[in-house]
């Protein structure tokens, strides 16, 4: 198919392996820039985010969550207790709290936690005792405890109550007493810590434990990381956090905590410790999934038990469970921002925190090596899909199901891992993306050569108008160029990117060779010029260099004639192992810049101006539209009779400010089917309606229209207008019937 003495152009294409060594390389180096992001700080507050969806969708309880209960002092507590027992005032007097000791006592609950500080002794020592007595009695409750920092010139224990206060600080700082040979984290840093702030002494006193009730929050002050143990004020006594205090108090003297690696055992159960000693804490759904049960039904619980009547709260409530004591009333309001929410109750945070510890179920993250490790494979994975791939479309594809299959893992993980329970999200999608756009760029600028090469193979020959016109007139051989009223037209090949990729260079130069001289052939057979190529784009017109007042017919009806004889073509083109192509076209009418242009030593017989510039834009507006020529009214108007057209609307382009009035040409005169002319008549119709503003009469016939022709091949311009015509008539928004592109095609 190639002739002698035609030059040619050897169009390399990449070859699969070196396309595979490219994505590796580029995976790679993806890799190892996503384990130097994940170092920045802020970048990994991001990441922490998707863990936070994770547990938006995906927290559930679980058995261990079920192993810990709550009781809320809240407002109606409150308000009850001043209505019906008179107490009228809050702070509560500690001997109420006894009430709830004495019923979560006879309930059956494992431990008794109070995540509230009594660091302050009542004016009536006897009200304290009361609860002393209760907590002496009941064996197992756990106090509230603090680790402070003293104001600059203050020295701890200082006053009438200083003994009081270091016999407190001295008995909590015991109770709260964990030894773990080996604990190799510090202070919280940027934290002083110089005491205790303790509970009373009879309270520390008849306690079985004491934990503090700190907590540190994470930049975006969302709670995610528990908090095991700390340093006392003396920087060497390991003190236990109030969660992990109750948990003690619930498995018994024998669960001594131990260090095994980065793991802290606790009662047979593992707690995987991050790089700071804070594990990451699973929750278990939104505030009040640990059911809450009211102070007050508890208090009076405990008298209707007394008196043979059942209780509010039945004992099943808290039975064999480690249940937190905590305040949330309008005033003392004691809420933390988590994951799952912005409001959780400060009780049923730490109330979390000791399931996970009961349960073993805080989330397994991946060390720093087994982090990079996971880096480099994703981007080696993304890198090899992007570019085996190559093209946009299935390169996009190809990422995608990479990172799919990444993110089911990492949903799988979150709910069922044991080993590892926290896959990253944010930096491997980086990876993916960044993967996708270095085969999108490598391919697209391949292709650029390759049309370059295709155009520097056929941009030497001359239309033979134009060598006619020089033999008619030597003298015009010469820069310059005169005003024309002529018709322009662009054409590209549908999906060219895809078309040419992969295939031999020889026969892709072939392919062009008949492809380009046949629409040609048309071209110059109805008086028109084929200006230049552009890769696979060919760009024509009519009316010049010798004017022609059937310029717009002889235009269109080329382009119809194009269409039959491409139809041919894609037969021979199967047979010959090509896939069919599909060619869209612009045209439009109007004057223009004609003449040789270019240099003093090279220069081209061609056309410019606003004209060309739009008809190149029609050419691209067919991707909008999802037709195959489109043409401005001047075109249509000026062709007349002689070939079948729609109207499509004012169309604005990109780069022209104008609207312009757009058609769609679709065959000759003569030869068209009556029952398309019917349909093309019942399209203008619905066009004209939703033009006036009836956009529900207008959806109602293109349905119709639609629905009557079921079974023919499909008509995108149609459905198109039936998407703008229902969106019309749901908003009630006028339209001003412009077709806005926003690309160039």
């Amino acid at each position: 198919m190639r002739g002698p003495g035609h030059p040619h152009h050897e169009l390399r294409r990449v070859p699969r392996r070196k396309r595979a060594l490219w994505g590796a390389a580029a995976g790679l180096a993806l890799g190892l820039a996503a384990c130097a992001l994940s170092l920045v700080e802020g970048l990994g507050s991001v990441e922490s985010m998707t863990i936070d969806l994770r547990h938006g969708r995906l927290a559930r309880p679980t058995d261990a969550s079920r192993q810990v209960a709550v009781v809320l002092v809240d407002e109606y507590s409150i308000q009850e207790l001043r209505r019906v027992e008179g107490v009228r005032f809050f702070p509560w007097p500690r001997d109420v709290y006894e009430a709830v000791v004495l019923y979560l006592k006879e309930a059956g609950a494992k431990a008794i936690v109070f995540d509230i500080l009594f660091n302050d002794p009542w004016p009536a020592a006897k009200i304290d005792q009361a609860l002393a007595d209760a907590a002496r009695e009941a064996g197992n409750v756990v106090f509230a405890a603090k680790l402070d920092h003293l104001p600059p010139g203050v020295e701890p224990f200082e006053g009438e109550a200083a003994e009081a206060e270091r016999r407190a600080a001295e008995t909590a700082l015991a109770k709260a007493r964990v030894d773990v040979p080996g604990w190799p984290f510090g202070r919280w840093e940027g934290v002083a810590i110089d005491q205790l702030v303790a509970p009373i002494p009879e309270l520390a006193e008849a306690a079985r434990g004491v934990g503090f009730v700190n907590v540190r929050q994470d930049p975006d002050n969302t709670l995610r990381r528990a908090e095991l143990l700390q340093p006392g004020p003396d920087g060497k006594t390991l003190v236990a956090s109030l969660p992990l205090a109750a948990a003690l108090a619930a498995l018994g003297p024998e669960a001594k905590p131990a260090l095994e690696g980065r793991e802290l055992l606790v009662g047979g159960k593992r707690i995987p410790l991050s790089e700071t000693g804070r594990p990451l804490v699973r929750f278990y759904g939104k505030e009040d999934t640990i059911r809450p049960e009211n102070a007050v039904s508890v208090i009076r619980s405990l008298a209707r038990l007394g008196e043979g009547q059942p209780p509010l709260v039945p004992p099943e409530a808290f039975k064999d469970k480690v249940v937190f004591v905590g305040i949330n009333a309008s005033g003392f309001e004691d809420v933390v921002t988590a994951p799952v929410s912005d409001r959780l109750p400060g009780a049923e945070y730490q109330a979390t925190v000791c399931a996970n510890i009961l349960g073993g179920e805080f989330l397994r993250e991946l060390g720093s090596g087994a982090r990079a490790a996971l880096f480099l494979a994703v981007g080696l994975a993304g890198g090899l899909a992007a570019f085996l791939a190559w093209r946009p479309v299935p390169a996009a594809a190809a990422t995608l199901a990479v990172f799919a299959a990444h993110a089911g893992l990492a949903v799988w993980l979150f709910r069922e891992g044991t080993i590892v329970s926290v896959l990253e999200l944010f930096f491997p999608a980086v990876e993916l993306g960044g993967a996708f756009l270095a085969a999108t760029l490598s391919a697209y600028f391949l292709e650029g050569r390759q049309k370059r090469e295709v155009s520097r193979a056929f941009g030497q020959y001359l239309s033979p108008v134009v060598i006619r016109e020089l033999m008619r007139d030597p003298g015009s051989l010469r820069l310059g160029g005169e005003t024309r009223e002529v018709v322009v037209y662009f054409s590209d090949i549908k999906g060219f990117s895809g078309f040419s990729h992969g295939m031999p260079s020889e026969r892709l130069v072939s392919f062009l060779n008949v492809y380009l001289t046949a629409m040609s052939d048309v071209i110059l057979d109805s008086g028109g010029l084929v200006d230049k190529y552009i890769g696979d784009a060919v760009m024509a017109f009519w009316g010049a260099p010798q004017p022609a007042a059937s310029a717009a017919r002889d235009a269109c009806l080329a382009v119809v004639e194009q269409r039959r004889i491409l139809r041919e073509l894609n037969v021979r083109f199967r047979a010959e192992g090509y896939p069919p192509i599909e060619f869209r076209v612009g045209l439009n009418l109007g004057t223009a810049t004609v003449g040789n242009m270019g240099s003093a030593r090279r220069f081209n017989y061609t056309a410019m101006g606003d004209t060309v510039n739009l008809a190149s834009r029609l050419e691209g507006a067919n991707k909008f539209f999802g037709s195959h020529v489109l043409m401005t009214r001047d075109v249509r108007a000026s062709a007349g009779e002689a070939v079948v057209a729609r109207r499509l609307g004012r169309v604005q382009v990109v780069g022209i400010d104008d609207p312009v009035e757009v058609h769609e040409l679709l065959g000759r005169a003569g030869a068209f089917p009556a029952d398309g002319l019917r349909r093309i008549e019942r399209y203008h119709e619905a066009l004209a309606l939703l033009e006036r503003g009836a956009s529900a009469e207008a959806v109602r016939a293109l349905e119709e229209l639609l629905g009557d022709g079921r079974g023919a091949a499909a008509d995108p311009v149609i459905e198109m207008l039936l998407e703008r015509s229902r969106r019309i008539a749901a908003s009630g928004a006028p339209w001003d019937g412009v077709w806005v592109l926003t690309e160039k095609g």
